[in-house]
């Protein structure tokens, strides 16, 4: 689903809704062993990207603060349960977010709607000030990001990994 706003008859923007994927996939596969008592299952779980905070445009349509968008990832849980002494002890382990992929927050700058694997970092600066008059300058800080000459790439923000949980738990039934 898409936005469209017409503010002036000069600018039309149409943009994805803020925090919609275009895709999401969920999926998992259970296996129970009712002679062993032993259980296994595996989940997954792909997001693509989506827009996590909406840029400012003008009355021209034109973006005077870039949208940010969120990359896409995948995060994996798997969970093994065995049971011992007649069903009175059980034994589970968890593992959540198995991969822990990197949360990327980005500007697209080249507007190919991906995050390039050549990004520069926050306040990346790509060459020396006096070789350039004419920069794209972050309008939060007024740090220059990359040069307006060159092709521009996509800026990341920030980025985060969650880390991956291990979990043990032991439930004994009297």
């Amino acid at each position: 689903m898409n936005v469209k706003y017409n503010d002036t008859a000069t600018a039309t923007i149409t943009r994805q809704l803020q925090g919609q994927s275009p895709y999401v996939f969920n999926g998992g596969v259970t296996y129970w062993d009712e002679a062993k008592k032993f259980n296994v299952s595996l989940m997954a779980n792909r997001v693509g990207q989506r827009i996590s905070v909406v840029g400012s445009v003008n009355q021209f349509g034109n973006e005077d603060e870039p949208t940010l968008w969120e990359n896409g990832r995948t995060v994996v849980d798997l969970s093994l349960t065995k049971s011992f002494l007649k069903e009175k002890l059980e034994v589970r382990v968890t593992g959540r977010d198995l991969l822990a992929q990197r949360q990327y927050f980005y500007w697209d700058l080249n507007g190919n709607g991906k995050l390039d694997s050549d990004a520069g970092g926050y306040g990346d600066i790509v060459q020396t000030k006096s070789t350039l008059v004419d920069r794209i300058v972050d309008p939060i800080t007024g740090y220059e990001i990359v040069p307006t000459g060159s092709a521009p790439s996509d800026v990341v923000r920030w980025s985060t990994v969650f880390g991956r949980t291990i979990n043990l738990q032991l439930t004994y039934k009297f």
